[in-house]
């Protein structure tokens, strides 16, 4: 058994690090490690309710009194020799619970085979909504930039909290990049020292670091936001660093 345990391991391993190849290795530890995942998200949020266990707990207790003395008479009738145990009903009333979670299992197994047999495609790359929820963020963020210059004669803010100062933006989360891992998001990275009226192809607001094949989420001065690759992002900071250095025209 262990050595057919080793065999898989490998498999499983060997396929992992083939290029394109790595869901092979991400099924796997999610069938054996998800629930780990799923109590650590879901159990942080659970608010625990007094009342509605202790109404619970005496239901339950109720129905057990009520089952035994049933089943108590019910043996009487057939069996006036021997007594019904308490350890019988009991048995009986976990019973039931449990049938009742395996059948919810049993229905959830068979409706997830049912739309699997029906999708063309069982491995979805999430990351590609991440990434689109960080472009969206970027792109109201610089909404949000363009509309505190034009109350500032074209210039942006410093920071990007002068923005709630100003009441501009409420939600935090606009000017946050989604990690991959789904772990705490980060906050985008502001470049300052721009004004709206600078060219349009200065970058104004990246993602704090590189996504796969160092491609990158950059914010222009024109309102655009895009994945954009490591050369490109090169030229645009390197832009950005030429003009903020630069002696500016005080009568602009």
């Amino acid at each position: 058994m262990l050595k057919i345990l080793s065999w898989a391991f490998g498999i499983i391993l060997l396929l992992g690090i083939l290029p394109g190849e790595a869901w092979v290795v991400q099924i796997t530890y999610f069938l054996i490690c998800g629930w780990f995942h799923y109590l650590a998200t879901v159990l942080p949020q659970v608010h625990v309710n007094l009342g509605m266990i202790f109404s619970g707990v005496a239901a339950f207790g109720l129905a057990v009194i009520t089952t035994h003395l049933v089943l108590k008479w019910l043996w009487r009738q057939r069996n006036k020799n021997h007594i019904w145990h308490w350890r019988s009903t009991l048995c009986l009333c976990l019973l039931v619970p449990l049938l009742f979670g395996l059948s919810i299992a049993v229905g959830g197994i068979v409706h997830q085979g049912a739309w699997l047999m029906h999708e063309s495609n069982w491995v979805v790359d999430k990351s590609r909504g991440r990434v689109t929820k960080s472009i969206i963020n970027a792109k109201q963020t610089i909404i949000y930039l363009r509309l505190w210059a034009s109350d500032h004669e074209g210039r942006y803010p410093e920071r990007l909290a002068q923005l709630f100062a100003d009441e501009l933006a409420d939600n935090n989360q606009v000017l946050n990049y989604v990690p991959l891992d789904g772990g705490t998001p980060e906050l985008l990275i502001y470049l300052p020292g721009l004004k709206d009226s600078d060219p349009a192809d200065l970058p104004i607001v990246i993602g704090p670091h590189s996504e796969t094949g160092n491609r990158w989420v950059m914010g222009l001065n024109d309102g655009s936001v895009s994945m954009v690759s490591g050369e490109d992002f090169a030229k645009a900071m390197s832009k950005w660093k030429q003009h903020t250095a630069a002696p500016k025209d005080k009568s602009r």
